[in-house]
């Protein structure tokens, strides 16, 4: 029989359409094949709880609670008044925390996996002591150093918005320090980001763990070649862009790099795709596709595909076959 694990997540685990719920889905998956895995999620677009029975079919059991955009941006104006970070009010649900102190008073889970800062709470906020929680083995995936992010975003910023953005950032600081000295291991998405938390804390048992690309899944081989040709020269990012990182990333690159690269070939092509895309992105030329199989089909038919800050493109070695 397989032994117990508890996941904690700040946002449901599928479908994979964005960048946080593509690691939470492929780590959860892996995991589920090993252990048997109980989820406790978050769901903040209504649309998503369409799949909590393909996400209960994967595991063995699912606790969620709704809080929409726009409860979250009334548990963030609370935060206010609280002295503590908005991230954290905004994720945490007494709710769900009664659901993992009943799950913990009837199982015996062998580790503990939160996802994100924000999921740590209910280990910090549970009536089970922390001393008796870290028998078990507890392990956090911060992804990124979000203090940091919001320190970003300050700079950005002026006035109202930027006292927010520091505010959160100086909260959030100490958050992150508790969470490294009390788990077992806490992860980041890369080496990059463990080197700025480097600068603040000690990083032994902080460990990267970067994001893969499934090479099957996005191969051109699964692709209609006759419905989406490659086209020779396109060059494709993606993400969400309704976040600033990935905005500025592909402004970035349209407004810097492309214009060097349209000069050595005259028909290349850039092109965005991504939800929810903002105003800032009127200038790039934009495929924003739905959701779904489309957009594998379109990423396959590319030529150059990228994503993240900066557009760190990857040349994917599949199209040499």
């Amino acid at each position: 029989m397989k032994k117990d694990l508890l996941f904690i997540v700040h946002r449901i685990p599928f479908p994979p359409d964005k960048g946080d719920k593509i690691r939470t889905y492929h780590m959860l998956r892996y995991l589920a094949e090993r252990y048997r895995v109980t989820v406790v999620c978050m769901v903040d677009d209504p649309d998503d709880i369409q799949h909590i029975e393909t996400l209960r079919a994967l595991v063995y059991q699912v606790h969620y609670r709704v809080r929409t955009t726009k409860m979250m941006k009334l548990w963030a104006i609370g935060a206010l008044f609280t002295g503590k970070p908005f991230t954290l009010q905004c994720f945490y649900s007494k709710h769900l925390q009664q659901e993992i102190d009943t799950y913990l008073d009837q199982y015996d889970p062998v580790s503990i996996l939160c996802f994100c800062s924000s999921s740590a709470e209910y280990i910090f906020r549970s009536r089970h002591s922390l001393k008796t929680l870290q028998k078990k083995v507890l392990l956090n995936d911060l992804i990124d150093v979000d203090s940091e992010k919001w320190g970003d975003y300050a700079e950005k910023h002026r006035g109202l918005m930027r006292w927010l953005y520091r505010r959160e950032e100086k909260l959030l600081l100490p958050c992150e320090q508790r969470i490294i000295d009390s788990f077992d291991r806490t992860f980041l998405v890369s080496e990059e980001e463990k080197t700025i938390l480097a600068s603040q804390f000690c990083v032994d048992k902080v460990e990267a763990i970067s994001n893969g690309v499934d090479l099957d899944y996005f191969s051109p081989m699964n692709v209609s070649k006759e419905q989406y040709p490659t086209a020779p020269c396109k060059l494709v990012f993606t993400g969400a862009m309704d976040y600033w990182p990935n905005v500025e990333g592909a402004v970035w690159f349209a407004e810097k790099v492309f214009p060097a690269v349209k000069k050595e070939f005259a028909d290349a092509v850039f092109c965005v795709a991504g939800r929810n895309p903002t105003d800032v992105c009127s200038g790039v030329n934009k495929d924003f596709w739905d959701r779904g199989d489309r957009n594998r089909c379109r990423y396959a038919r590319s030529s150059v595909y990228g994503d993240h800050l900066r557009c760190a493109v990857v040349d994917r070695p599949w199209h040499s076959k």
